[in-house]
């Protein structure tokens, strides 16, 4: 059984990980069965199975998003009474989530063991969000008892779980890293779009740089449109196309008109995670160059070198990004130093050669390396190590009849 507190009619990364690690994980065998909070306007063909726990509407407020998340656990205990009364449940998997009360307290009443994925310092996101120190500490206590109760803890990144480790006192004995991935099947290299260029009145030949994602503060992006003034005096042309949407659109593009570089900087608003690919396709140089606020694994990232473009990203934070280094995939910078980011963007938009080689790079370590297949079947060997089946065929077969899972 699925629990999640997510807004799956949402198109965000949270929701692609989701949706992306469970198709992987039922191709492994899982029998899933989820239970989230009901959206505004309901996905249509999700690809896996719902039922959804009434909650009432969230304002922005903290107190909204509090009152929101206490209805939401109510009817949740009663849906999990329920699941566990008519399924029988091997393991509960918990997705991290700003509450996970309720699938911790089934998961020792009914003595079911426990799985937790953890994406990043939701106290620390939630301080950078602008919330109170006594709500962020409130999460902070919350976390620290839902990190005791797992048998086994995966993060997506080695910085996440030193976090744990500093931060909270999981031990590391409790711990697997297990990166994000991508859709190998969707994300691959693609030729210019000229109606897409077109639609975004990008010239035929002007080069562009891509940033897709949220658009939040710890993304950096504020950062990337202050050195469109010094790239344009290089490239007259140049387009910085910023893909997506977040609470911090209307500051960005005040940004970019106070800069006298609007034109220059084009905002698509939300699109359709399946189109992703072709606007990465249309670009010459994609962009995470964040600042080193949150450690995590941006899927943004992957998703570059899987469609065979040049990443230009941050060094020294709390990303994975290293393997662009590994993968000879970009080029890593100091993002408090522009000029760093602009010699990278320079050096690269002087040079075709060296972005096809890199694009190239990205593209097959994407593929051999990355695939949410492989995370599937790491995540499903930590299950079966949990549960004692590793080299048990009989409860091998067994599992895919009766695995349960939880995420929060």
């Amino acid at each position: 059984m699925a629990v999640c507190e997510l807004d799956l009619s949402a198109v965000d990364g949270s929701v692609i990980h989701f949706t992306q690690a469970f198709k992987a994980l039922k191709k492994e065998g899982w029998k899933t069965l989820i239970l989230a909070p009901e959206p505004s306007s309901k996905p249509p063909n999700y690809p896996l199975d719902i039922i959804y726990v009434d909650a009432p509407p969230s304002k922005s407020t903290a107190m909204s998003m509090m009152r929101r998340l206490e209805a939401y656990q109510r009817h949740l205990v009663a849906e999990l009474r329920s699941g566990l009364v008519k399924f029988k449940l091997d393991i509960i998997y918990v997705r991290q989530g700003l509450l996970n009360i309720a699938p911790v307290l089934a998961s020792a009443l009914k003595d079911i063991p426990m799985m937790l994925e953890v994406n990043g310092d939701i106290a620390k996101e939630l301080k950078i969000a602008g919330f109170s120190k006594a709500i962020t500490g409130m999460f902070k206590l919350q976390a620290k008892m839902v990190y005791s109760r797992p048998s086994s803890i995966i993060t997506v990144s080695e910085h996440v779980s030193t976090m744990l480790q500093e931060n909270y006192g999981v031990e590391a004995s409790r711990i697997t890293v297990i990166p994000n991935g991508v859709d190998i099947d969707l994300f691959k290299p693609k030729s210019s779009d000229p109606e897409l260029r077109e639609r975004y009145s990008i010239p035929a030949n002007a080069p562009v740089l891509l940033f897709t994602g949220y658009l939040v503060g710890w993304q950096g992006i504020d950062s990337n449109i202050a050195l469109m003034p010094e790239l344009l005096k290089h490239h007259p042309d140049l387009r910085f196309l910023i893909v997506g949407q977040g609470p911090v659109r209307e500051s960005l593009e005040a940004q970019a008109r106070e800069l006298r570089v609007s034109e220059s900087v084009i905002f698509t608003g939300p699109v359709p995670h399946t189109q992703v690919p072709k606007f990465i396709g249309i670009s010459d140089i994609c962009l995470s160059v964040k600042p080193p606020l949150l450690p995590g694994s941006p899927l943004k990232i992957r998703e570059y070198m899987a469609c065979g473009r040049p990443v230009i990203a941050s060094c020294g934070t709390g990303y994975d990004f290293d393997m662009v280094e590994t993968a000879k995939a970009g080029l890593l910078v100091d993002p408090s130093d522009n000029t760093q980011t602009i010699a990278a963007i320079l050096k690269l938009l002087g040079d075709p050669s060296i972005r096809e080689e890199m694009g190239g790079n990205g593209s097959r370590y994407a593929r051999e390396h990355c695939s949410w297949a492989s995370a599937a079947i790491a995540t499903n060997s930590v299950a079966q190590d949990v549960l004692g089946w590793n080299g048990d065929d009989d409860k091998d077969s067994d599992r895919k009849d009766n695995a349960g899972v939880s995420q929060g």
